[in-house]
């Protein structure tokens, strides 16, 4: 790990906008970055919550209003992401839901800020201010910064290494 990526922080969870957040420089740029974000393919190797178990390829995020899906681990579900916010190398966020069914309320959201020094500082955030189902409830609350933190760092690992590569 470089000493940019060294740099971290974790946000935490607060019940009123039930948040959370964590953040940290990579010692990548964010094309490389994103590319990893926005291919589901690539997901399961850098999930912190070891929740994704695989995901088909071809379904690289190219716009708002995508949707791919994703197979969960353990019980072999599968999770429609339907794409809400996007801009090429910089935002990607969407709403996962049950197959055939409307997205209950979380999102998982990715900003990435391109620094001078070609390095990135990367802010995964995790928001359930409008889930609403009780009995999703407490899962949402065991999501936690040091999740979001282990995916970031994953996909540094990931990151840095194809920088090195390249």
């Amino acid at each position: 790990m470089s000493d940019a990526s060294a740099e971290q922080h974790l946000g935490s969870l607060d019940d009123d906008t039930r948040v959370v957040s964590a953040s940290r420089i990579v010692d990548a740029p964010a094309g490389v970055i994103f590319e990893l974000i926005a291919d589901p393919a690539r997901q399961p190797e850098w999930d912190g919550n070891d929740n994704l178990a695989e995901a088909a390829s071809g379904q690289r995020v190219r716009q708002v209003g995508d949707v791919f899906s994703t197979v969960l681990t353990g019980q072999g579900a599968i999770r429609e992401n339907h794409v809400v916010e996007f801009d090429e190398g910089l935002r990607i966020a969407w709403l996962p839901a049950p197959e055939g069914e409307q997205p209950p309320g979380h999102l998982w959201r990715w900003e990435l800020s391109p620094l001078e020094d070609g390095t990135t500082l990367v802010v995964h955030t995790y928001e359930w201010t409008d889930l609403h189902d009780p009995s999703r409830e407490a899962r949402a609350r065991r999501t936690t910064s040091e999740n979001l933190l282990a995916s970031i760092d994953r996909l540094a690992a990931l990151a840095e290494q194809s920088r090195a590569d390249g």
